[in-house]
Order: structure tokens, then sequence, then C-alpha cells
């Protein structure tokens, strides 16, 4: 059964592919703001870490993730992104799935002119983030929103005068605190997320 998370993350990304067109690039000038959007899809390899309990792993999984932002030169801000990563997992030696679903902003610095083929950049940013645990035992209902912060980097190279495709590679870090149920006070959940993912941008 899809988890409803998922499920309000695949409509608001549905909603956001169809209005980043109307925000697209169209300034003329390098030292204006033009507007953006951005979809992806990749890999990650994360880790799980939860207190009050054993050995815990998550194993290889999934990222989509979507933003509308604006650019500059040498500025993008995603002022607004979107992401849901998700992973079997081992909490405890029980097995499960755990994803995370990430709202919040970030920053890109790289030679973003208009006229360029080439734009490699790094990458900083903050997100309110939902972690949630699922079928395993008394962390079944494990789900809270915590904070994270994510950095990381990559490079995007112009097929059009429209669209641009990149590699992105980011390292994301989370944690939050809730009381599960059938669990003896408050647990804390700490998962961090390598992810390389495909992105295009228009």
């Amino acid at each position: 059964m899809i988890p409803s998370a998922r499920i309000r993350f695949i409509g608001v990304l549905t909603a956001l592919t169809f209005w980043m067109p109307a925000i697209a690039p169209s300034a003329e000038e390098d030292d204006s703001w033009a507007g953006y959007g951005s979809i992806s899809v990749g890999g990650i390899w994360p880790s799980l870490d939860v207190s009050r309990t054993g050995q815990d792993a998550m194993y290889f999984g999934t990222e989509v993730a979507a933003s509308v932002g604006l650019e500059m030169t040498w500025l993008r801000w995603d002022v607004a992104e979107i992401a849901y990563n998700w992973a079997d997992s081992n909490v405890d030696g029980i097995k499960g799935s755990t994803s995370l679903l990430s709202l919040g902003t970030g920053f890109r610095v790289g030679p973003f002119r208009k006229g360029y083929r080439f734009y490699p950049y790094a990458s900083l940013g903050f997100a309110g983030a939902r972690m949630e645990t699922q079928g395993t035992g008394a962390f079944t209902e494990y789900s809270n929103w915590g904070f994270e912060w994510n950095v990381g980097f990559g490079a995007e190279a112009r097929i059009t005068d429209r669209f641009r495709a990149g590699l992105r590679y980011r390292y994301r870090s989370a944690s939050s605190k809730a009381v599960p149920e059938f669990s003896r006070g408050v647990v804390t959940a700490d998962i961090d997320i390598h992810s390389l993912s495909i992105e295009l941008v228009y």
C-alpha cells in the first residue's frame, strides 16, 4: 500500500510540473533575475540511527524532487523545493520502510550566465523534514517533523535555449524526535542520505 505521504507528494509534484513552464527563464539581461523550474530523480545511499534500538540500517532507495526559483548570473535560489526519499529499512532487526519528505529552500553558486553551455555549481539548503518509519514493530507509527540541512555539487549542460540537463550529488542530514506507539519515552531518529540524481531545468 502506498503511504499517504507519498500520495500527497505525487500530487504536489504533478502540480509543480504543470506550473513550471509559466515561470521558465525569459529575462534578456544577465544581471536580472529569471524564473525557472526543475525536476529530478535519482538513487540514494542512506543510513539510519534510531535511539533505544540496536543495529539500524537502510538500503539503496529512490529520490524524486522538484523546485521553483530565481536565477541570476552567479546565484540560483531554489525558493521552494520539495523532495521525497524512500528506502527499505531495518530497525532493531525488524524490516520495514523509511521515508523522508523535505520542504525547504536552497542556494546554488556557479556561473549561470545565459551565454554559457556548461554550468558547474555548489549548493547549500535547509528544510523541514518529515521522517516516517513503517512496518517496524514498535516503530510502526513513527513519524514526525524535524530539521534538515544539505550540501552538494553538480553540473548542467545546455540542451536548447530553454532546457538544461545535469547530474547532481547531495548529502542530506535530518533529525527528528517523537514518541512512537508502544515505545517508552522520546525516541530520536537521525538519517543521513547520499544521493545522485539526474535533473532537468527549464
